[in-house]
C-alpha cells in the first residue's frame, strides 16, 4: 500500500460536498519507477511517489459518492490537472503517459485529465510535439520560480515571460502561463501581462498559483497557539497583492485557491489557515469571483507527512464565500445561499472550464 493511501485517513468529507464536474486545478503525480521516470539532476528535493492509484483513492475520499475520475462520466468527476512537479524538470514523460491514460480516446481532445508542461524556452520542443501534447489535454506551461529559489528582476522576469509567450502563442490554442512566483514581484507583471499577446496582440493568459505566494508576517506566539489559530492577516498589507487585484480586473490573469497550509504562520494546526482568510475573501471578491480557480495542491509535496485535510479546506472555501456574499450584499437566508452557490460553481468548475479548455 502506498504512503499517500495510508494517509487518507486525514480526510473528512467536506461540506457542502464537491460539485459534480469539478476541476482540481493544480494537483502532481510522481512515479516509483525512478528509472523510467528520472528527478532531474538539479532537483532541489525528491518527493514521495505519488500515483494515479492513489490519485483515484484521494479522490474517492473526498466524493465516496462519485465514480473514479478514471474511464468514467465526466460529468460526475474530478477532473485534474496535472502540473509538471519541478523534480522533473524538462521530462513531461510522465505527465504525458497520466494524461495518455486518462485521456484514453485523444481524438476528442475532451478527456478527463489536464496538463501544465514545464520547457526550455531557449530550446523548446517542436511545433509538432506541443500539438501532439494539446490534443492530450495539455493547456500551458509553468515558470517555477518559488520551488527552485529563483528572483528575477522586472527586466528579465519580461524577457523570460514573453519568451514563452512567443512560443505558445503560434499555436493558437489558448494556452496559459502559469507562474509560480512570489507577490512581491506581482507588481511587474502589470506591465508585463498586457504585451504578452505580442504584436497581433492574440491572448495569452496568466495563472498565479497559490494566492499569489505571499510571504505572511509572522504571529506571536500567544496568537499562533489559540483554537481560533493566528488572525488574519490585512491582505492591503501585503506588497503586491493590491497589483494581483489589478491583474485579475483587467481580466487575462487568474489565481489559484490553493497552497493555504504552505503559506500559514500555524505551527499548531496547518489545517487552520487563519491568516490567509482575508486574502481568500478579497480574491473571491474581485470580479465576484470570477478569475479565481479551486485546486487541491495534492499530494502536498514537502509536506506529505503533515496530514493535510483537504475536505477541510474544501468546507472553508464554502464558507470563505458564505461570508463574502454576506458582506457584499449585506443579504441572508436563501438568497445568500443562492448566490454562494453559483459562486462554488464558477470557483470549482466554471472558471477553470473556460480556463483549460
Amino acid at each position: 500500500m502506498s504512503s499517500s493511501i495510508r494517509h487518507l485517513s486525514h480526510q473528512t468529507a467536506p461540506s457542502p460536498p464537491l460539485p459534480s464536474r469539478t476541476y482540481d486545478s493544480h494537483m502532481h503525480i510522481v512515479s516509483p519507477d525512478t528509472t523510467r521516470y528520472p528527478f532531474s539532476p538539479s532537483t532541489t528535493y525528491t518527493p514521495a511517489p505519488h500515483t494515479l492509484e492513489d490519485m483515484t483513492a484521494f479522490y474517492s475520499a473526498l466524493t465516496p459518492s462519485s465514480p473514479s475520475p478514471a474511464r468514467s462520466d465526466p460529468g460526475q468527476t474530478i477532473h485534474p490537472v496535472f502540473i509538471q512537479p519541478s523534480p522533473y524538470g524538462t521530462d513531461n514523460s510522465l505527465l504525458i503517459a497520466a494524461l495518455e491514460d486518462l485521456n484514453f480516446d485523444s481524438t476528442t481532445s475532451s478527456g478527463l485529465a489536464r496538463g501544465i508542461v514545464v520547457i526550455d524556452p531557449q530550446n523548446p520542443p517542436p511545433t509538432s510535439t506541443l500539438q501532439k501534447w494539446h490534443a492530450l489535454g495539455v493547456r500551458g506551461v509553468r515558470i517555477n520560480l518559488v520551488s527552485v529559489g529563483r528572483k528575477l528582476s522586472p527586466a528579465e522576469l519580461e524577457a523570460e515571460l514573453m519568451a514563452y509567450a512567443d512560443i505558445i502563442r503560434p499555436l493558437g490554442k489558448g494556452w496559459v502561463l502559469q507562474l509560480y512566483i512570489s507577490l512581491d514581484s506581482i507588481p511587474a507583471l502589470e506591465e508585463i501581462v498586457p504585451k504578452l499577446g505580442g504584436e497581433i496582440g492574440d491572448e495569452v493568459r496568466v495563472v498565479i498559483d497559490h494566492l499569489g505566494s505571499p510571504t505572511l508576517p509572522a504571529s506571536s506566539s500567544t496568537t499562533a497557539s489559540t483554537a481560533e489559530g493566528p488572525p488574519p492577516v490585512d491582505p492591503t498589507t501585503l506588497p503586491g497583492f493590491d497589483s494581483l487585484l489589478r491583474l485579475l480586473e483587467a481580466g487575462n490573469t487568474y489565481v489559484k485557491i490553493s497552497g493555504t497550509y504552505r503559506l500559514t504562520r500555524n505551527s499548531i494546526d496547518i489545517n487552520n489557515p487563519s491568516d490567509t482568510d482575508r486574502i481568500v475573501k478579497a480574491l473571491l471578491k474581485s470580479r465576484r469571483g470570477e478569475r479565481c480557480v479551486w485546486a487541491s495542491d495534492w499530494p502536498h509535496t514537502r509536506f506529505e507527512a503533515k496530514g493535510i485535510d483537504t475536505g477541510k479546506w474544501i468546507s472553508r472555501c464554502w464558507d470563505l464565500m458564505r461570508e463574502t456574499v454576506r458582506e457584499e450584499t449585506g443579504a441572508g437566508g436563501e438568497e445568500v445561499e443562492r448566490e454562494v452557490q453559483r459562486r462554488g460553481e464558477l470557483l470549482f468548475w466554471g472558471n477553470a472550464e473556460r480556463l483549460w479548455n
